[in-house]
This record gives C-alpha cells, sequence and structure tokens, in this order.
C-alpha cells in the first residue's frame, strides 16, 4: 500500500514538474559538460591558430582540417543531444559521458595532429614551433 503511494505521488511529481525545469544535478552536469567543452574549444583555437602558422606545410591545412572536424562532430553531437532533451536527464549517463568523451577526443586529435606536423619539421623548426605553441598555451592558462 506504502508502495503505491509513493509511485503515485512520483507520478504526480513527474507529470506537474514544469518543463524545462532542471534539477541541481541537471545544472552541474550541464556545468560540468561545458567547462569540458569549452577548455577543447581553447585547445583547439590554440592548435589551429599554429596549423595557419604553418600554412607553408603542405601537411598543415589537412591537420587543422581533421582537428576542426573532430570538434564539429563533438558539438553536432551535443547540440542533437541537448535539442532531444537526452542530455543531463534522468537516465543520461551513457549520453551524457559520450558527449565528454567526443569533445575529449577532439582535443586529443588536435594533439596528436600537431605533434605528428611538428615532428616532420627540422629540428630547428620543431623547437621554434614547439616555443611558440608553449608560449601561447602559458598565455591562455
Amino acid at each position: 500500500m506504502k508502495r503505491n503511494r509513493v509511485l503515485w505521488l512520483l507520478g504526480m511529481l513527474i507529470c506537474f514538474v514544469p518543463n524545462g525545469y532542471l534539477s541541481a544535478a541537471d545544472l552541474d552536469c550541464l556545468k560540468r559538460i561545458d567547462k569540458i567543452a569549452g577548455s577543447v574549444r581553447k585547445d583547439v583555437v590554440l592548435y589551429s591558430d599554429e596549423f595557419k602558422v604553418m600554412s607553408d606545410n603542405p601537411w598543415a591545412r589537412n591537420s587543422e582540417s581533421t582537428c576542426k572536424g573532430a570538434l564539429q562532430r563533438a558539438e553536432s553531437y551535443y547540440q542533437r543531444q541537448v535539442d532531444d532533451k537526452s542530455v543531463c536527464e534522468l537516465g543520461s549517463s551513457y549520453v551524457d559521458s559520450q558527449v565528454v568523451q567526443l569533445y575529449k577526443n577532439a582535443g586529443s586529435t588536435c594533439r596528436s595532429e600537431y605533434d605528428t606536423l611538428v615532428n616532420r619539421l627540422s629540428p630547428e623548426d620543431r623547437q621554434i614551433a614547439l616555443d611558440r605553441f608553449a608560449r601561447k598555451q602559458a598565455m591562455q592558462h
């Protein structure tokens, strides 16, 4: 009997919670994802700037495209999940994890593309590029 009352109350709560209402947990989830996404976006801008500086390198344009494509996939997936109200909702931990992982993969892809590109440079040019990137990165943080 008590169980039925609890279920009835839970059902009523679900029916009467206004659309668009987010619990504190949902807001924390969105803040966490937005923080990760923001950090990755900043990193992508840094890498993209570096690829543009090396525009005379035949691989730089391809690396920049790969990097930006990885971020775009994360952004698109996140936006689709937000539009479908499938992220940071009750029972959405799998989707939430997927969103975070796509952003982290975008950051890793950019870093890998940059490392590969820099490793193809002569030792002198490599050191110049690494120093320039380290300065930009230090200014960002």
